[in-house]
């Protein structure tokens, strides 16, 4: 007895399936899902496989050097331009010379503060005594400048 299968599932009468073709289905369906399973797993077992071996060359040739061509840059590594030690004597060479700047700064006014009142009075002096002698010498003119007033009014 040969029976269509299509023609069989077709039916809704399920009694009408014949019991080992039905039970050979079932284990054929469910043979089916685990070779499926089993596939699927395989080929994700051997893309993670692929993708690792990928990554991990990919890792190893970024931490050397390409080199690409034609060279459209060239880059050299530069030697180290700060020094923190030579930066730090230059501070505190400045800061000394700052501090000795300050000290002598300080002496000069402290010099200035005594000194130049003593400076203001002798200038003042000076002052006093030059006002002194023009004040005579205006004194002397104006006083022969009367004597000639007087002699020219004596000639007249």
């Amino acid at each position: 007895m040969n029976i269509d299968p299509i023609s069989m599932i077709a039916q809704a009468d399920m009694n009408s399936l014949p019991a080992g073709w039905l039970k050979s289905m079932v284990v054929f369906i469910i043979a089916a899902i685990a070779v499926a399973s089993f596939a699927s797993s395989a080929v994700i077992t051997i893309l993670q496989y692929i993708l690792e071996k990928r990554r991990d060359s990919q890792a190893s040739t970024e931490s050397q050097p390409r080199e690409i061509l034609p060279q459209p840059l060239g880059v050299e590594k530069m030697s180290k331009r700060y020094n923190h030690d030579a930066n730090e004597q230059r501070f505190k060479t400045l800061e000394i010379t700052t501090d000795r700047h300050g000290t002598e700064i300080e002496k000069l006014k402290d010099t200035l503060r005594i000194d130049l009142p003593a400076m203001e009075r002798r200038l003042d002096k000076a002052n006093e005594e030059r006002v002194c002698n023009v004040h005579e010498r205006v004194n002397e003119i104006l006083g022969e400048v009367k004597e000639l007033r007087g002699e020219l009014r004596n000639r007249e």
